[in-house]
Protein backbone atom coordinates (compact mmCIF):
# COMPACT_ATOMS: atom_id res chain seq x y z
CA UNK A 1 0.00 0.00 0.00
CA UNK A 2 1.83 3.48 -0.90
CA UNK A 3 1.35 6.12 1.65
CA UNK A 4 2.31 9.51 0.75
CA UNK A 5 5.02 11.38 3.07
CA UNK A 6 6.07 14.70 3.12
CA UNK A 7 10.19 15.75 3.43
CA UNK A 8 11.60 18.95 4.01
CA UNK A 9 14.46 19.19 1.69
CA UNK A 10 17.78 20.10 3.69
CA UNK A 11 19.79 22.95 1.78
CA UNK A 12 23.31 22.67 3.77
CA UNK A 13 24.70 21.98 7.03
CA UNK A 14 26.05 25.03 7.70
CA UNK A 15 23.49 25.49 10.84
CA UNK A 16 23.74 22.29 12.96
CA UNK A 17 20.75 23.29 15.10
CA UNK A 18 18.48 24.05 11.68
CA UNK A 19 19.94 20.67 10.22
CA UNK A 20 19.41 18.60 12.47
CA UNK A 21 16.02 19.43 13.33
CA UNK A 22 15.02 19.03 9.63
CA UNK A 23 16.45 15.74 10.01
CA UNK A 24 14.84 14.85 12.77
CA UNK A 25 11.17 15.73 11.75
CA UNK A 26 11.70 14.04 8.75
CA UNK A 27 12.34 10.81 11.01
CA UNK A 28 9.04 11.43 12.18
CA UNK A 29 6.77 11.69 9.44
CA UNK A 30 8.26 8.56 7.87
CA UNK A 31 7.65 6.94 11.39
CA UNK A 32 3.96 8.13 11.27
CA UNK A 33 3.68 7.14 7.64
CA UNK A 34 4.83 3.32 8.10
CA UNK A 35 2.68 3.01 11.37
CA UNK A 36 -1.12 3.87 8.87
CA UNK A 37 -0.21 1.46 5.70
CA UNK A 38 -1.42 -1.89 5.76
CA UNK A 39 0.48 -4.59 5.00
CA UNK A 40 -0.73 -6.26 1.87
CA UNK A 41 -0.15 -9.34 3.03
CA UNK A 42 -2.58 -9.22 5.95
CA UNK A 43 -3.17 -6.64 9.02
CA UNK A 44 -4.93 -5.71 11.43
CA UNK A 45 -6.98 -2.70 11.69
CA UNK A 46 -6.98 -0.30 14.70
CA UNK A 47 -9.23 2.29 13.13
CA UNK A 48 -11.60 3.17 10.25
CA UNK A 49 -10.95 3.33 6.95
CA UNK A 50 -11.90 6.81 5.26
CA UNK A 51 -12.45 5.42 1.26
CA UNK A 52 -13.08 9.46 0.47
CA UNK A 53 -15.34 8.55 -2.21
CA UNK A 54 -13.52 5.90 -3.48
CA UNK A 55 -14.83 2.11 -4.14
CA UNK A 56 -13.41 -1.16 -2.57
CA UNK A 57 -13.08 -4.01 -5.50
CA UNK A 58 -12.28 -7.11 -6.87
CA UNK A 59 -13.93 -8.37 -3.41
CA UNK A 60 -14.59 -12.45 -3.46
CA UNK A 61 -17.96 -13.94 -3.15
CA UNK A 62 -18.88 -14.37 0.59
CA UNK A 63 -17.30 -17.72 1.98
CA UNK A 64 -18.31 -17.54 5.51
CA UNK A 65 -21.21 -15.41 7.56
CA UNK A 66 -18.50 -13.10 8.63
CA UNK A 67 -17.84 -12.61 4.41
CA UNK A 68 -18.31 -9.08 3.34
CA UNK A 69 -21.28 -9.03 0.70
CA UNK A 70 -21.05 -8.18 -2.46
CA UNK A 71 -24.64 -6.42 -4.40
CA UNK A 72 -24.80 -9.25 -6.88
CA UNK A 73 -25.19 -11.62 -4.05
CA UNK A 74 -28.14 -9.52 -2.74
CA UNK A 75 -30.17 -7.79 -4.64
CA UNK A 76 -32.97 -7.13 -1.77
CA UNK A 77 -32.13 -6.29 1.26
CA UNK A 78 -33.35 -3.73 3.58
CA UNK A 79 -31.72 -2.14 6.87
CA UNK A 80 -34.35 -4.12 9.25
CA UNK A 81 -35.08 -7.42 9.85
CA UNK A 82 -32.77 -10.09 9.99
CA UNK A 83 -31.10 -12.20 6.93
CA UNK A 84 -31.56 -15.74 7.42
CA UNK A 85 -29.36 -18.35 5.32
CA UNK A 86 -31.36 -20.56 2.68
CA UNK A 87 -32.33 -23.09 4.53
CA UNK A 88 -31.52 -26.70 4.12
CA UNK A 89 -32.35 -29.37 2.09
CA UNK A 90 -35.47 -29.84 0.31
CA UNK A 91 -36.88 -31.90 -2.34
CA UNK A 92 -37.25 -31.73 -6.05
CA UNK A 93 -40.60 -29.82 -7.21
CA UNK A 94 -40.07 -28.03 -3.94
CA UNK A 95 -40.21 -23.92 -3.68
CA UNK A 96 -39.27 -21.60 -1.11
CA UNK A 97 -42.70 -20.52 0.24
CA UNK A 98 -43.67 -18.10 3.31
CA UNK A 99 -43.55 -19.46 6.67
CA UNK A 100 -44.32 -16.81 8.52
CA UNK A 101 -45.73 -12.72 7.54
CA UNK A 102 -41.83 -11.64 9.30
CA UNK A 103 -39.46 -10.65 6.50
CA UNK A 104 -37.23 -13.16 4.77
CA UNK A 105 -39.06 -16.02 6.84
CA UNK A 106 -39.10 -18.38 4.03
CA UNK A 107 -39.07 -22.56 3.82
CA UNK A 108 -39.31 -25.32 1.63
CA UNK A 109 -42.81 -26.01 0.90
CA UNK A 110 -44.80 -28.42 -1.63
CA UNK A 111 -45.60 -27.10 -5.29
CA UNK A 112 -48.74 -27.37 -7.10
CA UNK A 113 -48.50 -29.61 -10.07
CA UNK A 114 -51.72 -28.62 -11.99
CA UNK A 115 -54.81 -26.00 -11.99
CA UNK A 116 -57.73 -25.81 -13.36
CA UNK A 117 -60.58 -23.20 -13.85
CA UNK A 118 -64.66 -24.10 -13.31
CA UNK A 119 -67.21 -21.37 -15.02
CA UNK A 120 -70.71 -21.70 -14.97
CA UNK A 121 -72.17 -23.12 -18.63
CA UNK A 122 -72.27 -19.32 -19.78
CA UNK A 123 -68.77 -19.87 -19.89
CA UNK A 124 -66.01 -21.79 -22.05
CA UNK A 125 -63.36 -22.32 -20.73
CA UNK A 126 -59.64 -23.50 -22.42
CA UNK A 127 -55.87 -24.19 -21.20
CA UNK A 128 -57.50 -26.38 -18.57
CA UNK A 129 -55.97 -27.54 -16.36
CA UNK A 130 -52.67 -26.11 -16.71
CA UNK A 131 -49.63 -27.96 -15.26
CA UNK A 132 -46.23 -26.43 -15.89
CA UNK A 133 -47.07 -23.30 -17.45
CA UNK A 134 -49.80 -21.40 -19.37
CA UNK A 135 -52.98 -18.80 -19.16
CA UNK A 136 -56.45 -20.35 -18.13
CA UNK A 137 -59.08 -18.42 -20.19
CA UNK A 138 -62.93 -18.28 -19.52
CA UNK A 139 -65.02 -16.58 -22.32
CA UNK A 140 -69.08 -16.41 -22.80
CA UNK A 141 -70.27 -18.85 -24.47
CA UNK A 142 -73.01 -17.29 -25.93
CA UNK A 143 -72.14 -13.29 -27.30
CA UNK A 144 -73.76 -11.11 -24.17
CA UNK A 145 -75.92 -8.31 -25.89
CA UNK A 146 -76.27 -4.89 -24.56
CA UNK A 147 -73.60 -2.73 -22.37
CA UNK A 148 -72.89 -2.53 -18.27
CA UNK A 149 -73.17 -4.67 -15.51
CA UNK A 150 -74.25 -8.21 -15.44
CA UNK A 151 -78.07 -8.42 -14.22
CA UNK A 152 -79.09 -10.68 -11.75
CA UNK A 153 -82.76 -12.56 -11.15
CA UNK A 154 -83.50 -10.29 -8.23
CA UNK A 155 -84.67 -6.85 -8.53
CA UNK A 156 -82.53 -6.08 -11.22
CA UNK A 157 -82.46 -2.27 -12.75
CA UNK A 158 -82.57 -2.41 -16.94
CA UNK A 159 -81.71 1.03 -18.56
CA UNK A 160 -83.72 1.24 -21.76
CA UNK A 161 -83.76 -2.76 -22.60
CA UNK A 162 -85.33 -4.05 -25.82
CA UNK A 163 -87.72 -6.89 -24.50
CA UNK A 164 -88.92 -8.18 -27.98
CA UNK A 165 -91.82 -10.51 -27.18
CA UNK A 166 -91.68 -11.97 -23.71
CA UNK A 167 -93.58 -14.99 -23.30
CA UNK A 168 -95.60 -13.91 -20.07
CA UNK A 169 -95.45 -10.82 -17.32
CA UNK A 170 -96.95 -8.86 -15.52
CA UNK A 171 -97.31 -4.86 -15.73
CA UNK A 172 -99.05 -4.15 -12.88
CA UNK A 173 -95.88 -1.64 -11.38
CA UNK A 174 -95.21 -0.45 -14.84
CA UNK A 175 -95.36 3.18 -15.92
CA UNK A 176 -94.41 5.67 -18.97
CA UNK A 177 -96.13 3.00 -21.56
CA UNK A 178 -96.72 4.99 -24.65
CA UNK A 179 -100.21 4.64 -25.94
CA UNK A 180 -98.75 4.87 -29.75
CA UNK A 181 -97.14 1.93 -29.74
CA UNK A 182 -100.01 -0.76 -28.46
CA UNK A 183 -101.01 -3.08 -30.73
CA UNK A 184 -104.27 -4.60 -31.75
CA UNK A 185 -106.11 -1.89 -30.64
CA UNK A 186 -109.12 -0.40 -32.88
CA UNK A 187 -108.82 2.66 -34.83
CA UNK A 188 -108.41 6.21 -33.25
CA UNK A 189 -108.03 4.12 -29.83
CA UNK A 190 -104.58 5.15 -29.24
CA UNK A 191 -105.25 8.20 -30.24
CA UNK A 192 -107.87 8.38 -27.62
CA UNK A 193 -105.93 7.02 -24.97
CA UNK A 194 -102.87 9.54 -25.41
CA UNK A 195 -105.32 12.37 -25.96
CA UNK A 196 -108.37 11.62 -24.61
CA UNK A 197 -110.48 14.43 -26.26
CA UNK A 198 -114.38 14.65 -27.33
CA UNK A 199 -113.23 14.75 -30.78
CA UNK A 200 -110.63 11.71 -30.42
CA UNK A 201 -113.55 9.73 -29.23
CA UNK A 202 -115.66 10.03 -32.03
CA UNK A 203 -113.08 9.30 -34.11
CA UNK A 204 -112.35 5.73 -32.02
CA UNK A 205 -116.19 5.16 -31.87
CA UNK A 206 -117.48 3.56 -35.01
CA UNK A 207 -121.69 3.58 -34.09
CA UNK A 208 -121.47 7.48 -33.20
CA UNK A 209 -123.63 10.06 -34.08
CA UNK A 210 -123.59 13.84 -34.28
CA UNK A 211 -120.25 16.13 -33.65
CA UNK A 212 -118.52 18.55 -30.78
CA UNK A 213 -118.26 17.82 -27.47
CA UNK A 214 -118.97 14.19 -25.40
CA UNK A 215 -122.62 14.78 -23.26
CA UNK A 216 -123.27 13.65 -19.48
CA UNK A 217 -125.82 13.16 -17.96
CA UNK A 218 -126.38 16.23 -15.93
CA UNK A 219 -127.18 19.53 -17.34
CA UNK A 220 -125.38 18.81 -21.08
CA UNK A 221 -125.74 21.62 -23.33
CA UNK A 222 -126.65 20.73 -26.75
CA UNK A 223 -126.19 22.20 -29.75
CA UNK A 224 -128.97 22.15 -32.54
CA UNK A 225 -129.62 18.62 -31.33
CA UNK A 226 -132.21 16.58 -33.46
CA UNK A 227 -134.12 14.88 -30.95
CA UNK A 228 -135.80 12.23 -32.60
CA UNK A 229 -138.94 10.65 -31.37
CA UNK A 230 -138.75 11.13 -27.80
CA UNK A 231 -140.31 8.27 -25.57
CA UNK A 232 -141.17 10.93 -22.72
CA UNK A 233 -144.66 12.18 -23.28
CA UNK A 234 -143.88 16.06 -22.26
CA UNK A 235 -140.51 18.24 -21.78
CA UNK A 236 -140.34 20.40 -18.39
CA UNK A 237 -139.47 23.79 -18.61
CA UNK A 238 -137.88 24.88 -14.88
CA UNK A 239 -137.12 28.28 -13.87
CA UNK A 240 -141.08 29.52 -12.87
CA UNK A 241 -141.44 30.30 -8.56
CA UNK A 242 -142.49 27.22 -8.61
CA UNK A 243 -142.78 23.89 -10.11
CA UNK A 244 -142.68 22.99 -14.05
CA UNK A 245 -144.46 23.96 -16.95
CA UNK A 246 -145.28 20.98 -19.29
CA UNK A 247 -145.13 21.21 -22.98
CA UNK A 248 -147.61 18.62 -24.54
CA UNK A 249 -148.15 18.32 -28.21
CA UNK A 250 -151.42 17.16 -29.10
CA UNK A 251 -152.24 13.45 -31.19
CA UNK A 252 -152.86 15.21 -34.42
CA UNK A 253 -150.21 18.32 -33.90
CA UNK A 254 -148.00 18.79 -36.97
CA UNK A 255 -144.98 21.22 -37.99
CA UNK A 256 -142.11 23.32 -36.58
CA UNK A 257 -142.04 24.97 -33.13
CA UNK A 258 -139.34 27.32 -33.65
CA UNK A 259 -137.76 28.51 -30.34
CA UNK A 260 -135.83 32.30 -29.71
CA UNK A 261 -132.03 31.91 -30.47
CA UNK A 262 -131.64 34.31 -27.53
CA UNK A 263 -133.19 34.71 -23.88
CA UNK A 264 -136.80 35.70 -24.14
CA UNK A 265 -140.24 34.83 -23.43
CA UNK A 266 -142.86 33.04 -25.38
CA UNK A 267 -146.05 34.97 -25.66
CA UNK A 268 -149.56 33.03 -25.05
CA UNK A 269 -152.68 32.37 -27.09
CA UNK A 270 -154.67 33.91 -24.36
CA UNK A 271 -152.56 35.65 -21.80
CA UNK A 272 -152.25 39.50 -21.71
CA UNK A 273 -148.60 40.02 -23.11
CA UNK A 274 -146.53 43.50 -23.76
CA UNK A 275 -144.84 43.36 -27.28
CA UNK A 276 -141.54 45.12 -28.19
CA UNK A 277 -139.55 45.61 -31.40
CA UNK A 278 -141.59 43.23 -32.74
CA UNK A 279 -142.78 42.88 -36.55
CA UNK A 280 -146.12 42.14 -37.55
CA UNK A 281 -146.23 40.59 -41.29
CA UNK A 282 -149.57 41.69 -42.55
CA UNK A 283 -151.53 41.04 -39.34
CA UNK A 284 -155.42 41.34 -38.98
CA UNK A 285 -156.52 43.24 -35.85
CA UNK A 286 -160.37 42.75 -35.48
CA UNK A 287 -160.71 45.76 -32.92
CA UNK A 288 -158.96 48.65 -30.84
CA UNK A 289 -160.33 50.17 -27.87
CA UNK A 290 -160.29 53.92 -29.17
CA UNK A 291 -162.45 54.82 -31.56
CA UNK A 292 -161.04 55.77 -34.53
CA UNK A 293 -158.71 54.86 -37.82
CA UNK A 294 -154.96 54.02 -37.49
CA UNK A 295 -153.15 54.07 -40.25
CA UNK A 296 -150.28 52.91 -40.07
CA UNK A 297 -147.24 53.98 -42.75
CA UNK A 298 -146.74 51.58 -45.83
CA UNK A 299 -142.95 52.44 -45.65
CA UNK A 300 -140.39 51.77 -43.10
CA UNK A 301 -140.96 54.93 -40.28
CA UNK A 302 -141.38 55.77 -37.04
CA UNK A 303 -144.71 56.50 -35.04
CA UNK A 304 -144.74 59.43 -32.76
CA UNK A 305 -146.55 59.25 -29.13
CA UNK A 306 -148.10 61.40 -27.95
CA UNK A 307 -146.11 62.28 -24.49
CA UNK A 308 -142.66 61.58 -26.20
CA UNK A 309 -139.93 63.80 -27.70
CA UNK A 310 -139.73 63.01 -31.44
CA UNK A 311 -137.93 65.29 -34.41
CA UNK A 312 -140.17 65.74 -37.09
CA UNK A 313 -138.64 65.44 -40.89
CA UNK A 314 -140.77 67.08 -43.75
CA UNK A 315 -143.58 67.16 -41.83
CA UNK A 316 -146.56 69.65 -42.98
CA UNK A 317 -149.19 70.88 -40.89
CA UNK A 318 -152.74 71.74 -41.77
CA UNK A 319 -153.77 74.80 -40.39
CA UNK A 320 -156.16 75.75 -42.20
CA UNK A 321 -158.14 72.68 -42.13
CA UNK A 322 -161.61 72.93 -39.76
CA UNK A 323 -160.78 72.65 -36.49
CA UNK A 324 -157.27 72.88 -36.40
CA UNK A 325 -155.19 74.23 -34.40
CA UNK A 326 -151.09 74.22 -34.09
CA UNK A 327 -149.11 75.94 -31.27
CA UNK A 328 -145.40 76.48 -30.67
CA UNK A 329 -144.12 77.69 -26.98
CA UNK A 330 -147.88 78.65 -26.77
CA UNK A 331 -148.23 80.58 -29.84
CA UNK A 332 -151.15 79.85 -32.20
CA UNK A 333 -149.83 79.68 -35.75
CA UNK A 334 -152.63 80.27 -38.33
CA UNK A 335 -153.51 79.53 -41.66
CA UNK A 336 -151.55 82.45 -43.25
CA UNK A 337 -148.65 81.76 -45.17
CA UNK A 338 -145.37 82.23 -43.04
CA UNK A 339 -147.86 82.95 -39.67
CA UNK A 340 -145.50 79.92 -38.21
CA UNK A 341 -142.24 81.82 -38.29
CA UNK A 342 -143.63 84.79 -37.31
CA UNK A 343 -145.21 82.77 -34.39
CA UNK A 344 -142.04 81.33 -33.27
CA UNK A 345 -140.14 84.72 -34.50
CA UNK A 346 -137.27 82.36 -36.42
CA UNK A 347 -137.19 79.02 -38.26
CA UNK A 348 -134.88 77.95 -35.41
CA UNK A 349 -132.99 78.37 -31.77
CA UNK A 350 -130.71 81.43 -32.16
CA UNK A 351 -127.30 80.52 -31.58
CA UNK A 352 -125.66 83.18 -29.55
CA UNK A 353 -122.04 84.14 -28.10
CA UNK A 354 -120.12 86.68 -26.15
CA UNK A 355 -116.70 87.40 -25.26
CA UNK A 356 -114.71 89.72 -23.14
CA UNK A 357 -111.07 89.83 -22.06
CA UNK A 358 -112.07 89.09 -18.67
CA UNK A 359 -110.58 92.23 -16.94
CA UNK A 360 -107.34 91.95 -18.11
CA UNK A 361 -105.75 94.74 -20.45
CA UNK A 362 -104.08 94.05 -23.64
CA UNK A 363 -101.19 95.84 -24.07
CA UNK A 364 -99.08 97.13 -26.59
CA UNK A 365 -100.59 98.31 -28.93
CA UNK A 366 -98.26 99.18 -31.87
CA UNK A 367 -99.05 102.94 -33.58
CA UNK A 368 -101.22 102.39 -36.33
CA UNK A 369 -101.06 98.90 -36.84
CA UNK A 370 -103.94 96.50 -37.50
CA UNK A 371 -103.05 93.82 -34.04
CA UNK A 372 -105.73 91.16 -33.13
CA UNK A 373 -107.40 90.90 -30.24
CA UNK A 374 -108.08 88.40 -28.03
CA UNK A 375 -110.57 87.52 -25.71
CA UNK A 376 -110.00 85.11 -22.70
CA UNK A 377 -113.14 84.77 -21.41
CA UNK A 378 -116.24 82.93 -23.09
CA UNK A 379 -119.53 84.02 -20.79
CA UNK A 380 -122.21 82.13 -23.71
CA UNK A 381 -121.51 79.93 -26.42
CA UNK A 382 -124.12 78.58 -27.49
CA UNK A 383 -123.35 75.29 -30.07
CA UNK A 384 -119.73 75.65 -29.46
CA UNK A 385 -119.44 78.13 -32.54
CA UNK A 386 -116.69 80.37 -30.75
CA UNK A 387 -112.94 79.15 -30.12
CA UNK A 388 -109.53 80.73 -30.75
CA UNK A 389 -111.16 84.25 -30.54
CA UNK A 390 -113.25 83.94 -33.27
CA UNK A 391 -116.60 83.31 -34.21
CA UNK A 392 -117.97 80.65 -37.04
CA UNK A 393 -121.51 81.10 -36.52
CA UNK A 394 -123.99 78.86 -38.72
CA UNK A 395 -125.62 79.33 -41.83
CA UNK A 396 -128.01 82.42 -42.07
CA UNK A 397 -128.57 86.03 -41.06
CA UNK A 398 -126.38 87.25 -37.82
CA UNK A 399 -125.92 90.31 -35.84
CA UNK A 400 -122.54 91.38 -34.36
CA UNK A 401 -121.54 93.80 -31.85
CA UNK A 402 -117.74 95.03 -30.93
CA UNK A 403 -117.39 97.41 -28.41
CA UNK A 404 -113.73 98.18 -27.49
CA UNK A 405 -112.94 100.66 -24.73
CA UNK A 406 -108.98 102.27 -24.95
CA UNK A 407 -106.78 102.59 -21.99
CA UNK A 408 -106.42 106.41 -20.86
CA UNK A 409 -102.71 105.90 -20.47
CA UNK A 410 -100.10 107.88 -23.81
CA UNK A 411 -103.93 108.80 -25.34
CA UNK A 412 -103.03 112.06 -27.15
CA UNK A 413 -105.92 114.63 -28.39
CA UNK A 414 -106.57 113.80 -32.08
CA UNK A 415 -105.40 110.20 -31.98
CA UNK A 416 -107.67 107.88 -34.18
CA UNK A 417 -108.61 104.70 -32.53
CA UNK A 418 -110.22 102.01 -35.49
CA UNK A 419 -111.98 98.73 -33.71
CA UNK A 420 -112.83 96.68 -36.59
CA UNK A 421 -114.46 93.20 -37.35
CA UNK A 422 -112.40 91.02 -39.86
CA UNK A 423 -114.64 88.74 -41.99
CA UNK A 424 -112.37 85.23 -43.01
CA UNK A 425 -108.89 87.15 -42.40
CA UNK A 426 -110.29 90.42 -44.27
CA UNK A 427 -111.03 93.86 -42.69
CA UNK A 428 -114.95 93.79 -42.66
CA UNK A 429 -116.59 96.26 -40.95
CA UNK A 430 -115.23 99.36 -38.58
CA UNK A 431 -116.16 101.53 -36.13
CA UNK A 432 -113.91 104.60 -35.40
CA UNK A 433 -113.28 107.37 -32.49
CA UNK A 434 -110.92 110.19 -31.71
CA UNK A 435 -109.50 111.22 -28.20
CA UNK A 436 -110.65 114.63 -28.05
CA UNK A 437 -107.93 115.67 -25.07
CA UNK A 438 -105.36 113.96 -23.84
CA UNK A 439 -105.13 111.21 -20.90
CA UNK A 440 -108.93 110.31 -21.57
CA UNK A 441 -110.38 106.84 -22.02
CA UNK A 442 -113.20 106.05 -24.22
CA UNK A 443 -115.49 103.17 -26.09
CA UNK A 444 -115.41 102.45 -30.05
CA UNK A 445 -118.71 100.17 -31.43
CA UNK A 446 -119.27 98.47 -34.39
CA UNK A 447 -122.93 96.98 -34.85
CA UNK A 448 -123.94 94.99 -38.17
CA UNK A 449 -126.15 92.43 -40.27
CA UNK A 450 -124.69 90.26 -42.21
CA UNK A 451 -125.21 86.40 -43.95
CA UNK A 452 -122.85 83.85 -42.31
CA UNK A 453 -122.26 80.90 -45.19
CA UNK A 454 -121.67 78.45 -42.39
CA UNK A 455 -118.01 78.55 -42.90
CA UNK A 456 -117.51 82.77 -42.34
CA UNK A 457 -115.31 83.09 -39.84
CA UNK A 458 -115.31 86.92 -37.59
CA UNK A 459 -112.47 87.94 -35.83
CA UNK A 460 -111.28 91.38 -34.21
CA UNK A 461 -108.22 93.67 -34.55
CA UNK A 462 -107.59 97.51 -33.17
CA UNK A 463 -105.68 100.03 -34.55
CA UNK A 464 -104.69 103.26 -32.52
CA UNK A 465 -102.53 106.34 -34.24
CA UNK A 466 -100.08 107.52 -31.41
CA UNK A 467 -96.67 107.85 -31.04
CA UNK A 468 -95.82 104.91 -29.10
CA UNK A 469 -98.10 101.80 -28.08
CA UNK A 470 -101.26 101.65 -25.88
CA UNK A 471 -103.77 99.89 -24.54
CA UNK A 472 -107.29 98.10 -24.63
CA UNK A 473 -108.92 98.03 -21.13
CA UNK A 474 -109.88 94.43 -19.88
CA UNK A 475 -112.94 95.62 -18.14
CA UNK A 476 -115.88 93.24 -19.30
CA UNK A 477 -118.63 95.94 -19.08
CA UNK A 478 -115.75 98.23 -21.71
CA UNK A 479 -114.61 95.60 -24.01
CA UNK A 480 -116.60 92.68 -25.25
CA UNK A 481 -117.39 90.99 -28.50
CA UNK A 482 -120.69 89.61 -29.00
CA UNK A 483 -123.71 88.18 -31.61
CA UNK A 484 -126.50 86.26 -32.64
CA UNK A 485 -127.21 83.80 -35.27
CA UNK A 486 -130.69 82.30 -37.05
CA UNK A 487 -130.04 79.67 -39.23
CA UNK A 488 -131.40 79.41 -42.19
Amino acid sequence: MTVPITLSNLANLTNETTAVATINNNSTAIETAFESALDTSGDKMSGNIDMDSFNIINLPAPATQDSPLRLRDATNLTNTGTVTLLPVGGTTTQALVKTSNADYAVGWGNTVSSVGLSLPSDFTVTNSPVTSSGTLTGAWATTPTGTGAVVRATSPALVTPALGTPSSGTLTNCTGLPASTLSGLGSGIASFLATPTSSNLATALTDETGTGSAVFANTPTLVTPVLGVASATSIGFTGSTSGSTLVKASATASGTLTLPAVTDQLVGRTTADTLTNKTLTTPVISSISNTGTLTLPTSTDTLVGRATTDTLTNKTFDTAGTGNLFKVAGTSAGATAGSFRTAVGCSATPVVFRATKGGTDQTGIPNSSFTAVTFGTVDINQGSFFASNAWTPPAGAVNISLVLNSVATNMSAGNLFIASVFKNGVRFKDGYGVCLSAGTQFSVLVNFWDVASGTDVYSVQANIANSSTTAISGVTTLTYFSGIAFPA
